[in-house]
Parts: C-alpha cells; sequence; structure tokens
C-alpha cells in the first residue's frame, strides 16, 4: 500500500514537472515567436525607411536636375533671342535713341530689311495722310552699331540721352491752382521759324517781355519747339509735371481729324509751339498725360471777343506777358 502511494506520488511530480516543461517551452516559443516577429516588423519598416530614403534619394537630384535643364534650356534661348536682336528689342532700341537725342518720339518704327546680319530700321510719323521719314538706321544685329541717313554714327546700346530740364519757377503756381498745365501767347511769328536761329524769334522774346518772364527761353534747345504748316502764332506751353508726357496733333477742325504728330516729348519740359493759321480755329490738339496716369488734351487759340489767349479747357492756367 505504501509502495502504491509511493508510485503514485512519483507519477504525479513526473506529470507535474512534463506539464510545467511543457508550459515553459510553450512560453519560450510563444516568446520566441513573438520576438521573432517584432524583429521582422522592425527589419521590415527599417527597410521601408531605408526604401524611403533611397527613393528620395534618387528623386532629389532627379528634380534638381530637371529644373536646372529647364533653366537652362530658358536661360540658352533667351541668351539666342538676345544675341539675335529681335525686331522688337531693336526697334525699341532705335525709338529708344532716336527720341532721347531729338526730344521727338516717331509714330512708327519698323525694321523694312533683314538679311541676317544687317537691319534696316525705318522711323517715321503720318502727316496728311504722307509718310514723313524722321530717320533710317542700319544696324549690325550683332554689335547693335551702324549709321543712319545722315552717315552718322551711332551705337543703339548706348544710354539715352540727358534731357533738357531747366528750372521752371511758374510750376509753383500751377501746383496752387492745381492745374496741369499753363501757356504763355508771345506774338505772331509768321514766315519764323526756331529751329533756324531766326532773329525775328529772338526780337519777339524781346518786345514781348517773354524772355524776362521765362529766363529758361535763353537756353530753350530747338528739339523743343514745334509748328503746324500754317501756323503763325507762338505759344509758350509749360506742363505742371516734369515727367509729363506730352503729344501735340495736328487737326484739323472741319473735317474733326488728326493729320499727324508734330511733337512729343517725354520730360515734361516746357516748349515752344507754333500753331493755328487763323483765329476762327485751333489746327493742334496738345495732350499731357503725367506721371500718375491723369491724361488732358486742350487747343490754345486767340479769342475772338478781346484777342486775349484762351483754351478750351478751364483747367490750363493763361500766364499773362507785359
Amino acid at each position: 500500500m505504501k509502495k502504491s502511494l509511493s508510485l503514485i506520488a512519483v507519477i504525479c511530480a513526473l506529470t507535474m514537472t512534463a506539464a510545467c516543461g511543457h508550459d515553459n517551452t510553450s512560453s519560450d516559443v510563444k516568446g520566441s515567436t513573438s520576438a521573432s516577429s517584432s524583429t521582422a516588423a522592425e527589419s521590415s519598416e527599417a527597410e521601408k525607411v531605408s526604401d524611403t530614403a533611397a527613393t528620395s534619394t534618387v528623386q532629389t537630384p532627379s528634380a534638381v536636375t530637371t529644373s536646372a535643364s529647364v533653366q537652362a534650356a530658358s536661360l540658352t534661348e533667351a541668351s539666342a533671342k538676345s544675341s539675335e536682336g529681335s525686331e522688337n528689342d531693336l526697334t525699341y532700341l532705335a525709338m529708344r535713341y532716336y527720341a532721347s537725342r531729338s526730344n521727338h518720339r516717331p509714330e512708327f518704327c519698323e525694321i523694312e530689311n533683314d538679311d541676317g546680319k544687317t537691319v534696316t530700321i525705318h522711323l517715321y510719323d503720318i502727316i496728311d495722310g504722307h509718310t514723313s521719314t524722321c530717320d533710317w538706321y542700319y544696324i549690325d544685329k550683332n554689335t547693335l552699331k551702324g549709321s543712319n541717313i545722315l552717315d552718322d554714327e551711332i551705337d543703339l546700346s548706348e544710354t539715352a540721352a540727358a534731357q533738357w530740364l531747366p528750372d521752371v519757377p511758374q510750376r509753383s503756381e500751377l501746383r496752387e491752382k492745381n492745374s496741369f498745365c499753363g501757356i504763355a501767347y508771345i506774338g505772331y511769328a509768321e514766315n519764323t521759324d526756331y529751329r533756324d536761329a531766326d532773329p525775328k524769334i529772338n526780337d519777339l522774346f524781346m518786345s514781348s517781355g517773354a524772355i524776362d518772364k521765362f529766363r529758361f527761353l535763353a537756353q530753350l534747345p530747338e528739339n523743343y519747339y514745334a509748328q503746324t504748316h500754317l501756323g503763325t502764332q507762338l505759344y509758350l506751353v509749360i506742363p505742371r509735371d516734369p515727367e509729363a508726357q506730352v503729344v501735340v496733333t495736328e487737326y484739323d477742325f472741319t473735317s474733326d481729324k488728326e493729320t499727324g504728330r508734330i511733337y512729343s516729348s517725354y520730360n515734361g519740359s516746357p516748349f515752344l509751339l507754333k500753331c493755328n493759321y487763323s483765329d476762327i480755329s485751333s489746327d493742334v490738339r496738345i495732350s499731357i498725360t503725367d506721371n500718375e496716369g491723369v491724361h488732358t488734351t486742350f487747343s490754345p487759340f486767340i479769342s475772338m471777343k478781346d484777342g486775349t489767349p484762351e483754351t478750351d479747357c478751364k483747367d490750363v492756367v493763361i500766364f499773362p506777358l507785359p
């Protein structure tokens, strides 16, 4: 009986040991499996990160290369266009060159001939339906140098010429009165031309008192003078804004049509204008645009009531002379 109990005890002990061993083994296996899974997951995640980094490393240079290629292509195209000298570039340079040296901006500037190396540029206005040539330029497209119709050497790459910018005390009065422009009637000037240094013009300056009131008249360049075909009345025009853009066109009031531009300026300096072949109507239109974009157009004439100068715009100041 005692042997049976002892045998039973031994068997139970062995059974418990085996059970405990099985549980430990299972736990070890589970732990090992879990650790293995975790390691695999970490390895997989690491591979993903590595792949992403590798992809990023590959994509970034590709993007930079693409961007650089596009930029290089754009620069090459721009460089080629610049070296080629497109029509717009050349006509712009020609207009700038001519306008800054003559104080007149032609209505039209066109390339008439292009043999691949040299271009012929025509600068002109249309007056009375006819072409009025300002100049012809013959320019090497690579150097931007050449000559004009008088065989004078020109270089379109040069900066714009300095403009005449006199001291004009009368502008303070224009600002006080909030007027965009002022004019003074100097007198009757038929058969005279300021550009010819006609002494009769200087005599008129003296006799009218204009030279005493407007001191800058003594230095007024000839390219700050314009006249209509049959003009007889000489006016001094003073824009208030020294940076104003001015355009003067001859005008036929019987047909209500502009017949051609006779003057333009891009620095707002005072200028002389001989216009109006009669006192009945004006034959000119003066357009002034200030640096804020405000635009006004008017015509000067002599009043048939009392012979005093007038305009068809109330915002123009009339400067009286002695």
